[in-house]
């Protein structure tokens, strides 16, 4: 009785190797062919069971599939919210973001490499738990901008739309890392500043697109009078903005709430760093203060 329990976890330690080799036999397999293309058999024998012993750790070949995104997505969302954490400043935040993605990249390509061919591959069921996991992170990433005190009053739809834009910046990046030879720095740092780039254009996007949204509905509805169709309680509420005007004007409800009337949109004044500097609506020179 007393070497039970001994005995017990030892058994239980021997499953979960096996169970391991499994993954890191289906990984080395899926290194030049697509999950649809590999083989129980193969992955036995490369893992050094035998095919009926692979029925012991999972049922089918699909549940290793499943198995393998489920270990792909759920440490890449703990590291990146780790990351976003102890950094104040936005620019830091992509920065951060931007480097802890390529250090992950770079530790687990076979995972990654994985997720990229999956996500468009040919079995249903992996594509649909990629999905999934990207459809969590864009969440995830929602609420993430929703912290920003600039961001408080963009409407939730405008939210969601930029946490896509930014997973769609990160999943090509990974593909860009991915196809880039891993000795070659300068290819590296040109596809991280790219990255950088991209995700500051997104969250600039995002904000001057809630105030023009902002701005358009005050212009035909009248400042905080609500005519016409209830007026707006948030910024970017489903209308589609006309051109960006020069007076476009944030939620002016005290110091540091945005610009003013007649204030041109400036990239500083979002609080975005990193972006070029700002220019009036018509490009026609150095944006001014009225």
């Amino acid at each position: 009785m007393v070497g039970s329990p001994s005995t017990a976890e030892t058994r239980q330690e021997r499953k979960a190797r096996t169970r391991q080799a499994l993954r890191d036999a289906a990984l080395r397999q899926l290194e030049e062919r697509s999950f649809g293309a590999i083989s129980l058999r193969e992955v036995a024998r490369e893992a050094g069971i035998t095919p009926t012993a692979f029925y012991r750790h999972f049922a089918t070949m699909e549940a290793l599939g499943l198995d393998l995104v489920d270990g792909s997505f759920r440490p890449l969302r703990s590291v990146l919210r780790q990351a976003r954490a102890p950094v104040a400043g936005s620019q830091d935040e992509i920065e951060a973001s931007v480097r802890t993605l390529v250090a992950r990249v770079d530790a687990d390509r076979a995972h990654f490499r994985f997720i990229s061919r999956e996500r468009f591959g040919g079995v249903a069921a992996l594509r649909a738990a990629i999905a999934h996991e990207v459809d969590l992170f864009v969440r995830d990433l929602e609420v993430d901008l929703a912290r920003y005190p600039i961001m408080a009053d963009v409407h939730p739809r405008t939210l969601r739309t930029a946490a896509g834009l930014v997973v769609a910046v990160m999943a090509s990046t990974v593909d860009a890392l991915l196809e880039a030879p891993e000795d070659d720095e300068e290819a590296r740092s040109a596809i991280r500043r790219t990255a950088e780039d991209q995700l500051r254009m997104v969250l600039l996007g995002a904000l001057h697109w809630a105030r023009a949204r902002d701005a358009d509905a005050d212009g035909r509805d009248g400042v905080g009078e609500g005519a016409g169709d209830g007026g707006r309680d948030r910024i970017g509420d489903g209308d589609r903005p006309g051109e960006l005007p020069a007076g476009a004007a944030g939620r002016a409800d005290g110091p540091g709430a945005g610009p003013g009337p007649g204030d041109a949109i400036r990239p500083d004044d979002t609080e975005l760093d990193g972006a070029p500097p700002g220019r009036g609506p018509d490009d026609a020179g150095p944006a001014t203060r009225a």
